[in-house]
């Protein structure tokens, strides 16, 4: 019998076997093209920036799927981090999703600005110039990204779309019976009746393909319809509001990042603007429930390729995931929190406070990343919560916590230092992240 070590091969093997084929020229494989970067990033070993004692690179390891949260209050330099995990993460053969907030990612089919990338600083051990703000023999590079703009909010924001976004709605054809029960959320939280007529709606949707406001409205009329008045009347309201709001509809084009995963495209859903609805009303965060479900359900039933490592980053996720409530967006991310680890989906989010998030986000997280702003009190409380086999005298803690947290700074150049704690291997240290490889939205420009 042959030795097992020549039977099976671990993904290290691998990746350096895909290394050397890839060396000299792309490979085509399932019409979608591959060609290793000349770095040699691998989903093992992702490097984030360089760890503040030693200059040593810091590096994630993605060969199954991760959970990473990122902490900081504005200002932190929150962007900078996820962005650059995001670009090495994409380089390593990864595909990428992202709920943007600010529409702070939508330009990243561009490269990283030449006033950030060309600056060097001497290094003294190496003897030479290396760059300031990337990592040695890292290359600024666009990403091929497409990005959805929800009609609903341009309507209400104006705001004037990139080249690469364009407009969307959902529409009665794209979407499934759970997801259209949560567009009608609103409506069945505050009387559970509706379940069963919406049910029943969506069966005569479906089997007379009743796909417009216009379509339903003369159902209703017709003598096949037997619904009561007043249902008829609640239902036509609804669904006239989620038309005329451009929440649902066919005139434009259906938000779907499942395609851009397939195609190796970076795919966004840029939520700008969404801070101007109340949380309790906003159909924002039916977007990222239905766009969540989406994604998760595709790689389950193989509409996406088991063998794409997914990596789905939602900017602030206690807007869309709060500590207090029960939002559709909420119920979906926590399932997906759960349920997506065996299916090569990694989860990267971010918050302000970790206060304002379920401790579940927390206790799940693979790295946690904790900003030079935080307090002494919170950060002590955090570093117990994600290592609590660390926390042992508590006044001999607090101590050691103050001493990490005062060599936690910014620097005058703009960098600033993060504080990464490791649960798996129960460590934790300072590191300087580098810069994304693309584009970076500066304040102001």
């Amino acid at each position: 019998m042959a030795p097992i070590r020549s039977m099976f091969i671990g993904e290290e093997e691998f990746l350096f076997m895909q290394e050397r084929l890839n060396h000299s020229s792309p490979v085509v494989t399932q019409l979608r093209r591959f060609q290793r970067d000349e770095r040699g990033y691998t989903l093992s070993s992702v490097p984030i920036g360089c760890y503040k004692d030693d200059g040593s690179e810091c590096v994630l390891n993605f060969s199954n799927s991760k959970r990473i949260l990122i902490l900081g209050s504005t200002g932190a330099g929150k962007t900078v981090l996820s962005s650059g995990i995001i670009d090495r993460f994409k380089l390593a053969g990864g595909e990428v999703s992202i709920f943007d907030l600010k529409g702070e990612y939508t330009k990243k089919n561009a490269p990283l600005q030449a006033k950030f990338s060309k600056q060097v600083r001497f290094d003294k051990e190496r003897g030479f110039d290396v760059p300031k703000y990337l990592l040695l023999d890292e290359k600024p590079q666009g990403l091929s990204i497409k990005s959805y703009y929800p009609a609903f909010l341009q309507k209400l924001t104006r705001k004037k779309l990139d080249d690469t976004e364009v407009l969307a709605q959902f529409n009665l054809h794209s979407i499934s019976k759970p997801d259209f029960l949560t567009l009608f959320e609103n409506l069945t939280s505050s009387n559970s009746r509706y379940f069963d007529v919406l049910d029943a709606l969506w069966t005569d949707i479906t089997e007379r393909e009743l796909y417009s406001w216009e379509a339903i409205r003369d159902f209703f009329d017709s003598e096949a319809s037997d619904y009561p008045s007043l249902q008829k009347r609640i239902l036509l309201k609804y669904l006239k509001i989620l038309r005329d709001n451009l929440v649902l509809g066919d005139t434009y084009e259906n938000p779907d990042l499942i395609s851009p995963i397939n195609e190796g495209t970076v795919g966004i859903l840029d939520l700008q603007g969404m801070t101007n609805y109340t949380t309790a009303n906003s159909p924002a965060l039916v977007y990222v429930a239905i766009t969540l479900r989406k994604i998760y359900n595709a790689k389950v039933n193989s509409h996406i390729n088991k063998r794409i490592h997914n990596l789905i980053m939602v900017d602030e996720i206690n807007r869309f995931c709060p500590r207090m409530g029960n939002p559709s967006s909420k119920k979906e991310f926590l399932q997906v929190l759960d349920l997506s680890r065996s299916e090569r989906i990694s989860l990267l989010y971010s918050s302000q406070d970790y206060k304002r998030i379920p401790e579940t986000l927390i206790n799940q997280a693979d790295y946690v990343f904790v900003s030079y702003k935080m307090g002494l009190d919170p950060m002590a409380e955090l570093i117990r919560m994600v290592l609590p086999s660390e926390y042992g005298v508590p006044q001999t803690f607090k101590t050691k916590v103050a001493r990490l947290q005062g060599r936690l700074q910014k620097y005058r150049d703009g960098r600033r230092d993060w504080l990464i704690i490791d649960r798996n291997n129960k460590v934790w240290d300072i590191i300087i992240p580098a810069m994304p490889l693309t584009h970076l939205v500066v304040e102001g420009e």
